[in-house]
């Protein structure tokens, strides 16, 4: 499995090791929910996911980690696959 795909834990996440550039990791069990992390530390938790009708892709960001938990990112990329899945945006 690669590097940057990883089941989300609060453990996990604080242990990541600090990046030279902007790199994304992809959380296993839940297809689209991203954390992005930059050079300066900072950890953002994002949904990712293609519009099927448009086909064109969705980002959003659902907030800063560790403010925002792994429990909470989950609950609310779920309801944002719901929202896009529905024509939302």
């Amino acid at each position: 499995m690669p590097e940057n795909r990883l089941k989300f834990t609060l453990r996990r996440l604080e242990k990541l090791e600090p990046v030279v550039k902007r790199t994304k990791f992809y959380d296993t069990e839940n297809k689209g929910l991203v954390l992005e992390m930059f050079p300066t530390g900072a950890k953002f938790f994002r949904t990712i996911k293609r519009d099927g009708s448009s086909n064109r892709l969705i980002t959003v960001t659902i907030g800063e980690f560790p403010s925002v938990t792994v429990e909470m990112a989950i609950k609310r990329h779920c309801e944002l696959i719901s929202e896009i899945i529905n024509g939302i945006d």
